[in-house]
């Protein structure tokens, strides 16, 4: 039986570091080991409407459809993360439904739906929703926060 002794929408190596500190073993889970795992928690969206595929920021194209990455991309991926983290560090353990909204709103079509700061906005999107009683509101952001965990 595994346990989560830490948070675990975190990169792998904040998890892996914080067990070594706090628990003194080293995990050894798909998760953790698992290099594809951190590739999926900070890709971009893809270009292209339809495409699902995982781009990285260091990326020419998207793998499976060929669209270009271009540094206008990268640059908005960039800002989106670094707002997203400045947002939900402000909000703490508080949850504003309004900043949840607009954080997902700016995530769409630019982080993909398994990035780790779109799966962190979403689940608190979730909680805030159910804070105020917006059940349906919280459906659609659970069901996100799903598929991205998927």
């Amino acid at each position: 039986i595994r346990i989560s002794y830490v948070e675990v929408l975190d990169l792998p190596e904040t998890r892996l570091d914080e067990l070594k500190k706090s628990y003194y073993f080293d995990c050894d889970c798909t998760r953790c080991k698992d290099n594809a795992e951190r590739v999926k928690m900070t890709s971009m969206a893809c270009a292209k409407e339809d495409c699902t595929e995982f781009v990285q920021p260091s990326d020419e194209k998207c793998k499976d459809c060929n669209t270009e990455v271009t540094d206008a991309m990268r640059n908005r991926f960039e800002d989106v993360i670094e707002m997203t983290k400045a947002m939900l560090q402000e909000m703490g353990e508080t949850r504003y439904i309004d900043v949840c909204r607009n954080l997902v709103k700016q995530q769409r079509g630019v982080l993909h739906q398994k990035n780790i700061w779109h799966l962190k906005t979403v689940d608190l999107a979730f909680e805030a929703a159910i804070d105020f009683e917006a059940w349906e509101e919280a459906v659609v952001y659970g069901k996100d926060f799903i598929e991205g965990l998927r």
